[in-house]
């Protein structure tokens, strides 16, 4: 839905600028990116209806654009779309009302019920033991030792101090204050930065990668970013996230190395 075309010219600035909003705001990048989506979607069903300012929208066209949102089908995996989904999209709506209220606009009347989430939709929580198996699953999650070093202490900050992937992004160096045993987060939702209180185990690993293995990277002393990448800039957000599928995959290879090996002493 990315790719709808809008041809009023104030719709196509509101997207523009809403995007740039929750940019400002600290928001996810993914929710940075989704939610202009969903509001262009909003935007392009308007137009289908000849409705071309925003003073023109009212609650029924709201209801039965939610209404045309449970008919349609997915485009990328067929079906109808999940709960969770339909979820994001009034995320979008009520956000985008936000945005309207803090730019000296009445806004627009959003009366919508939550969906109730379904199987698909359901957070997979990990239990302490997968958490030790994945900090495990880090002695080979990568050839590179610096890399092997990075990935722990990522795990750190993402399970022992709960951030999210956007404030992993922007944590510098300085961040960790070792003498105080914190870490600082800057870059939170909506902005709002906290301490977060490291344990003794923690901070020796982030000591550890710090003075060891992050000055083995490219170019380490021209940025102050905490995690960097081979070309000596910062780990961006996809970045995080095939480091994750590279501890899974070694996470995997570690649980059926393990039980193959009790399978044969039982055989054997």
């Amino acid at each position: 839905m990315k790719q709808l075309h809008l041809d009023t010219h104030s719709y196509k600035v509101l997207v523009q600028d809403f995007k740039q909003w929750l940019d400002v705001l600290g928001y996810a990048e993914s929710t940075v990116y989704n939610l202009p989506i969903h509001l262009r979607e909003f935007f392009h069903y308007l137009e289908n209806k000849n409705i071309n300012k925003l003073n023109h929208i009212q609650t029924k066209h709201i209801t039965d654009y939610y209404n045309y949102l449970k008919s349609r089908t997915n485009q990328r995996r067929g079906g109808g779309i999940s709960n969770g989904h339909l979820n994001k999209h009034q995320q979008a709506l009520f956000k985008f009302r936000e945005y309207l209220k803090a730019h000296n606009h009445k806004g627009i009347n959003v009366h919508l019920k939550r969906e109730t989430g379904n199987a698909r939709d359901m957070l997979s929580v990990l239990t302490q033991a997968e958490i030790k198996e994945l900090f495990a699953a880090t002695k080979s999650s990568n050839p590179d030792a610096k890399i092997r070093y990075r990935d722990k202490a990522i795990l750190v900050c993402c399970y022992s101090c709960g951030l999210r992937r956007n404030e992993l992004i922007h944590l510098d160096v300085k961040d960790i204050l070792f003498d105080k045993q914190r870490l600082f987060v800057s870059k939170g939702k909506n902005y709002k930065e906290r301490f977060v209180p490291l344990n003794r185990h923690s901070l020796e690993i982030l000591e550890h990668y710090v003075f060891d293995w992050r000055t083995a990277f490219y170019k380490y002393k021209e940025t102050e970013a905490l995690f960097i990448n081979y070309r000596g800039g910062r780990l961006q957000g996809m970045s995080f996230a095939n480091r994750f599928k590279g501890y899974y995959k070694s996470y995997r290879k570690r649980r059926f190395t393990r039980a193959y090996y009790y399978t044969s002493q039982l055989t054997s």
